[in-house]
């Protein structure tokens, strides 16, 4: 049975939720009334809805292009030019700015050959799949992580009295041992031969055989699950619930109507107005790093310094932007297209956390501390927190969806037949069982006990499916939840997780989760939205996709190595990925073993397993506490919501206050939420509708904005070999 929800008619109406289109007033058609008008079974509707073509294969091939090309120079881009991260985030701005690009100067030259949305929309969407790949999301840390503790034991006395590396399953980190100097040693030091550059044949491919051989079908079975979860979880969210998905709605602007080869929007003046004067602001400020005796930069970040006296509360509970808050344009933008509620909470929340944190920190407790363990993949109370608050929206997420996924599993595991199913749903719950179990079954075959292997993975799922909700229905782009499985095991298990087993987990960590600004699930979610819009097969999309990650992956990891090699590690300015990440399994593992040793425990920790660890548990009071608070604060408002019309917070706001990244973008949501209210009470609807291609300029101007200093310094490096003026335009 459908629910009652508003389907709307017009793109604008994507970007906006059922919760919230009161506000607006726009043309809209209820479910209710396709029902009437439509067949009853709700994948006919959809079919109705959005006919699906087949994948053409110029889109496939652009695609690919342009994923082995993402794969390629991503790395050099972020840590040898030092530009804006080419991904950084889950609206990548090199890959939307390449998309105006191409729209603008290429397909629109093209003519009758000009490339249809359908096929941009699919060339993207294998693009956007990848970014995964080369940044944060995995090749920053991946290398480092397998060689560099190797590296790290000769200097750490306490890893050596411990011998902590014994503890690693062979084949599971990179083995130096048949020639250091040319395994580790090249790997710090860089190339120190008489040609320019180091030859392929110099670096010690077979080295890196067997970790990869362990680590790249783990990897790769944990993206198919997701894959597979993500076909799953589409109808309900884009059809059902009605989701607004803000950036998939954006993008869908962009792409050309049905017989043009460009999308009006490109013809419209505030279009223009709002991206060429974002980007002349930006273009400005980097000509400065050029020039700027010459040149006068215009402060995007403010300085209310004078303020310090009245904010040290704030200041303590690290609300450094009350004093130096900075605009970003894209944040204005997208806090126009989403629900007033989500933007308001966004803006306003994390400075009521700042000012509840110092408080808390004024009285002698941090929420941030460990409470076990040190470091930043440590329990704290506010992982704990995030965590629970994850676990209240997974939950709500399955209750809202609960009669789809209940018919999507009895057609998938069962001979009865499901009316309203999609077959790619179908197919994704079954992909999704055989990946998830042979993502879990290579953890225990690398020494990882299976009852901590399914709740390592359980965790993973939980968090990616809230991620991408969050990017769905908020649209929040840069977004970084500190929510570790190896934490999180650590807080509920206590001694009876033991120090190699710990050791393991954090390991697993560093490898697959450790920075998931760029995680993949929501990568492919805003994907299939903005496929679907353009009536492109789903399912035959995730198969090209599958390709598009293995080809990713054949691309990234060579010339990751390749310039790691050609450098030296200790040359690339990524501290945190060259020095703190490698670390941070081994100290924890040495200091758990050395605190079990000290309390008689050792032996016992180590011999648990299985039914008799999980009998054994001795969880952490300020985790579950802290856990069970973020599971309240999530269900208390989410049933006010339900029960109160006018209920100013959103449940979101608990999982996303505390972050990092949201204090860069609060005071930009504070703007774009205030452009919204303002424009809606006094201009109404019709106002709201000339004032949106403006907000869609000031993203597409910042983007451009962004990839044009890596362009411009991937041409002078080529041209001169020095280093180019560092210029990031969005947070790193």
């Amino acid at each position: 049975m459908s629910p009652s929800a508003i389907l709307n008619s017009e793109r604008l109406n994507d970007t906006l939720s059922a919760r919230t289109s009161q506000e607006y007033q726009l043309s809209c058609v209820t479910w209710d009334s396709l029902e009437a008008a439509l067949p009853r079974d709700d994948s006919e509707i959809a079919s109705t809805l959005f006919r699906e073509k087949p994948v053409t294969l110029r889109g496939i091939i652009l695609g690919f292009a342009g994923a082995i090309f993402v794969c390629t120079y991503t790395y050099f881009n972020d840590w040898v030019l030092r530009q804006t991260h080419f991904v950084g985030n889950h609206m990548p701005v090199a890959v939307y700015g390449m998309l105006v690009f191409f729209l603008l100067f290429i397909n629109s030259q093209l003519k009758r050959s000009a490339l249809k949305g359908g096929e941009v929309a699919v060339a993207l969407g294998l693009v956007l799949m990848v970014c995964v790949i080369p940044g944060s999301g995995l090749m920053r840390t991946f290398t480092c992580a397998l060689i560099l503790p190797n590296h790290l034991n000769k200097l750490e006395p306490g890893w050596q009295k411990e011998q902590i590396l014994s503890f690693v399953p062979k084949g599971m980190l990179v083995d130096p041992s048949q020639d250091e100097d040319r395994i580790l040693g090249s790997y710090l030091q860089g190339y120190s031969g008489t040609m320019g550059h180091i030859p392929v044949d110099d670096i010690p491919w077979s080295a890196w055989v067997r970790p990869l051989a362990f680590w790249a079908p783990l990897i790769f079975c944990m993206w198919i699950a997701l894959m597979g979860l993500s076909l799953v979880l589409h109808r309900q969210w884009s059809s059902h619930e009605q989701l607004p998905y803000p950036i998939a709605a954006y993008t869908n602007e962009l792409m050309p109507s049905e017989g043009q080869t460009v999308s009006p929007i490109f013809k419209n003046r505030l279009f223009w107005l709002g991206s060429g004067g974002v980007f002349l602001i930006h273009f400005n400020n980097y000509c400065f790093q050029w020039f700027p005796e010459t040149l006068l930069q215009i402060p995007l970040r403010l300085d209310f310094s004078s303020l310090r006296e009245v904010a040290d509360t704030f200041l303590l509970g690290g609300g450094w932007m009350v004093i130096w808050p900075t605009v970003f344009f894209t944040v204005i933008g997208i806090a126009y297209f989403i629900p007033s509620d989500l933007s308001g909470a966004f803006g306003f929340g994390p400075y009521i956390w700042a000012f509840i944190a110092g408080t808390l920190i004024s009285y002698g407790f941090s929420p941030d501390s460990s409470v076990i363990g040190s470091g930043y993949i440590s329990p704290s109370p506010i992982m704990f927190i995030q965590f629970g608050a994850a676990i209240g929206v997974f939950l709500f997420v399955l209750y809202n969806g609960r009669n789809f996924y209940t018919r999507v599993f009895k057609a998938a595991f069962s001979t009865s037949t499901s009316p309203g199913v999609d077959s790619f749903a179908v197919w994704g719950l079954r992909v999704f069982a055989v990946a998830y179990a042979g993502w879990a079954g290579q953890m225990v075959l690398g020494g990882v006990d299976w009852i901590l292997a399914i709740g390592f993975t359980s965790i993973i799922v939980v968090y990616a499916v809230v991620v991408s909700r969050i990017i769905a229905e908020a649209g929040l782009f840069h977004l970084q939840l500190v929510v570790f499985p190896c934490a999180i095991l650590w807080g509920l298990f206590g001694r009876a997780l033991g120090s190699s087993a710990l050791l393991l987990l954090e390991i697993c960590t560093i490898v697959m989760i450790i920075d998931p600004r760029e995680c993949f699930m929501p990568f492919l979610v805003n994907t299939l939205r903005l496929v679907e819009l353009q009536g492109e097969s789903l399912g035959r999309f995730c198969k090209y996709g599958a390709l598009a990650l293995l080809l990713g992956m054949l691309v990234a990891v060579p010339v990751t190595l390749y310039i790691q090699y050609d450098l030296g590690a200790q040359a690339i300015p990524d501290g945190w990925a060259q020095k703190n990440v490698p670390q941070f399994p081994f100290t924890n593992a040495v200091k758990a073993k050395e605190r079990l040793t000290l309390q008689g425990s050792f032996d016992e920790s180590e011999s648990l397993s299985g039914w008799e660890r999980l009998r054994q548990m001795s969880p952490n009071q300020a985790c579950v506490i802290s856990m069970f608070a973020g599971i309240g604060l999530v269900v208390l408002c989410a049933g006010m919501r339900l029960r109160v019309s006018k209920w100013p917070v959103h449940p979101l706001a608990f999982l996303v206050c505390a972050t990092w990244h949201i204090k860069h973008f609060a005071f930009s949501f504070i703007i774009g939420w205030a452009i919204k209210i303002m424009v809606i009470k006094y201009g109404g609807a019709g106002t709201y509708n000339k004032v949106r291609p403006m907000m869609i300029g000031l993203i597409v101007g910042e983007v451009i904005g962004a990839i044009s200093p890596s362009l411009v310094g991937l041409i002078y490096y080529v041209t001169t070999g020095e280093q180019p003026p560092s210029f990031r335009v969005l947070p790193g």
